[in-house]
């Protein structure tokens, strides 16, 4: 019970998930307390959820302090058990009151009416085990409707505006695939934008499956420091003039996951255990997951579904680039239909982003390159497609931004 409102109060949200009366009478004061300030989109005071003596502000802070090694998995554990055994404790006493008045009623019309109760009572009576919630009208409107001048809280944006723009942001389910040909920057443009949204203070978790962490970070820095990345790649930069760019660093919310064996079950249960507001998977198709007898489309079926439902299961958004097929790649085309290996990846994508290169005739000053860089919109569940922009793609220092029309 305990460990239970620890986790509520070093993350409210998840209050909601639980029936306070699973908890008992002061746990599940506390308990109710907290689901009434976050409703109330208020902050969590411990003066306005104590109850009694022994649940005093100094208590609960001592209770949340203590318990922070907890996990949503953790979590969703004793949950699940305190709802089960809450449900068992009212069939239980539901049984035994209509047991013992079957048993002591002599008259047989009266034993049946007691059978006749108890089975009314059970149809009422919640006994299955829920994995989702049912709401109906008229408090699935009433819902909306109080909710409807509220602004829309979004997990993280992009950081290039006419991205940002036209999609508003992700809001915690959208499931975003960037689709780029080999070697364009599918890599760095993750990178940029993991590095616009840590500057918002956005917790990244970013899931490498091609390069080392020291790989990630060789690209990395020059971004956030704007150094030379040839320089920092072949250790041409003094350990001296990185300080402020590794002070920088170190206080950024990142974290990465390194290895090559990274299933799609791998990233569900990292993404279960940490409290990221966006997941990076550096890339779909590089995910370890075995084929067995399955074909290559149908491998990648079951990993886009599995990284889709733990983007809704979770609500945060998971974001990974995606290879082009050989004759989308020869053909120049911009679809999204091109994505390499099974049209189920377009298909679950919620935002579709396509990052492109086109020949240019004069030599350009970021890039020193005779072509250039765009970002195109090619699928959008939550606004028009077609939205394209034109990247500055500085090679030197690795940074890519929007360039101002």
């Amino acid at each position: 019970m305990q460990e239970i409102l620890a986790y509520c109060l070093n993350h409210p949200n998840e209050s909601l998930s639980i029936d306070p009366f699973s908890l008992g009478s002061e746990e599940g004061q506390v308990l109710t307390n907290i689901q009434n300030l976050v409703k109330d989109k208020k902050s969590i005071q411990l003066s306005k959820i104590t109850t009694g003596t022994y649940y005093s502000p100094e208590n609960l802070q001592d209770l949340a302090d203590h318990h922070t090694h907890l996990t949503k998995a953790d979590f969703k554990e004793l949950t699940d058990n305190t709802n089960n055994n809450f449900k068992l404790k009212v069939l239980d006493d539901l049984f035994s009151s209509h047991f013992r008045r079957f048993s002591e009623e002599q008259d047989r019309n009266k034993k049946l009416s007691v059978l006749t109760e108890l089975k009314e009572r059970l149809m009422k009576t919640d006994t299955s085990d829920k994995k989702y919630d049912i709401i109906t009208n008229p408090q699935l409107t009433d819902n909306w409707l109080v909710n409807y001048d509220k602004p829309i809280e979004y997990k993280a944006q992009t950081g290039f505006p006419s991205i940002d723009s036209e999609i508003g942001g992700l809001k915690g389910t959208e499931f975003v695939i960037i689709i780029a040909d080999t070697g364009v920057g599918k890599t760095n443009l993750m990178l940029n934008m993991a590095h616009n949204m840590l500057k918002k203070g956005k917790k990244v978790l970013f899931f490498s499956l091609e390069m080392s962490t020291n790989e990630l970070l060789d690209r990395f820095v020059p971004i956030v420091g704007d150094h030379n990345a040839r320089d920092i790649r072949d250790r041409a930069v003094r350990k001296e003039t990185l300080h402020g760019t590794v002070t920088t660093l170190k206080e950024l919310p990142l974290s990465i996951v390194q290895s090559a064996g990274i299933t799609s079950n791998d990233v569900a249960q990292e993404v279960i255990n940490s409290d990221a507001d966006v997941v990076m998977v550096d890339y779909l198709q590089r995910l370890n997951d075995g084929k067995g007898k399955d074909t290559e489309m149908e491998r990648l079926r079951s990993i886009v579904r599995r990284l889709k439902n733990t983007a809704l299961a979770n609500e945060v958004p998971i974001i990974t680039p995606v290879q082009v097929d050989k004759a989308s790649s020869k053909s120049k085309a911009i679809r999204v239909e091109n994505v390499a290996g099974a049209k189920d990846i377009a298909n679950e994508a919620d935002l579709a982003l396509y990052l492109y290169e086109e020949e240019s005739d004069a030599i350009s000053a970021i890039s020193g390159r005779n072509c250039e860089t765009f970002l195109k919109i090619v699928k959008s569940r939550h606004s028009q497609k077609g939205k394209k922009i034109t990247i500055n793609f500085d090679h030197s220092n690795l940074r890519m931004t929007e360039l101002k029309q």
